[in-house]
């Protein structure tokens, strides 16, 4: 009933981590249920002949009784599962005095192999678990989480309202000698798929805190979102505190 050919498409590999679409969400499909990741995908359309939106693909799934899943919910598994950052470097910060210590990490994404991540610690040694510190507590950590634009951060396009943010966590970190500083590359944007790109800048954000030994957080943000999905990943938010 569709005029012309119907040509194969190959996924990118890391799927959905990398590119939230209809191609890689199959494929991961076929993967987590161990199978060939071989599959074939249409797309539904309503009444009108415009494609189905995601309410209307749920009334869809129910009404032919087949199970429905997200392309979010994917990403949100897949992070739950599998690694998807391994630090590489780990070196006391540049200009820092021997009464801070202050650390600088760079982690590197295991599914693209170019994107690198960046954390700053200060007295790592009061929470991480694997550090020689027997003062360590199990209190929560102050932890300021910002996304990458290279641009703004060298020319203040914002007036410099995202440095004076990032200023005063600084500042709040230093003043209670305990925090960490997170500097997250964007996963690249897909149009119609914010709340996967979210998810994966989520995910990452969560494994690098379990990876420096952070469990419970005081997040410093002036943001009102609830971000009950980190719990997923094992991270706790015990407080937010602006900034």
């Amino acid at each position: 009933v569709t005029p012309g050919h119907i040509f194969p498409i190959s996924s990118k590999a890391g799927g959905v981590l990398v590119k939230a679409s209809i191609a890689e969400a199959c494929v991961d499909l076929c993967k987590i249920a161990e199978l060939k990741p071989l599959c074939a995908f249409s797309q539904c359309l309503d009444e009108k002949g415009e494609i189905l939106n995601i309410e209307g693909s749920k009334k869809l799934a129910e009404k032919i009784n087949v199970s429905f899943c997200s392309i979010s919910s994917i990403v949100s598994y897949r992070l739950s599962k599998e690694k998807i950052i391994r630090k590489i470097e780990s070196r006391p910060l540049e200009g820092s005095t021997l009464n801070e210590d202050i650390k600088l990490h760079v982690f590197q994404s295991t599914v693209d192999k170019t994107s690198l991540h960046y954390a700053i610690t200060v007295n790592e040694g009061a929470f991480n678990i694997e550090a020689p510190d027997k003062n360590k507590t199990d209190k929560s950590v102050l932890v300021r989480v910002i996304s990458e634009e290279t641009i703004n951060d060298v020319f203040s396009f914002d007036l410099g309202k995202r440095k004076e943010k990032l200023s005063n966590a600084i500042d709040i970190i230093k003043k209670h000698n305990s925090g960490a500083l997170l500097y997250i590359k964007h996963p690249r944007r897909d149009v119609g798929n914010i709340q996967s790109d979210l998810l994966r800048e989520l995910g990452i954000g969560a494994q690098i805190l379990s990876n420096l030994g952070i469990k419970n957080i005081k997040l410093l943000t002036n943001s009102t979102k609830e971000l009950d999905d980190i719990k997923a990943f094992g991270i706790e938010i015990t407080e937010k505190i602006s900034v």
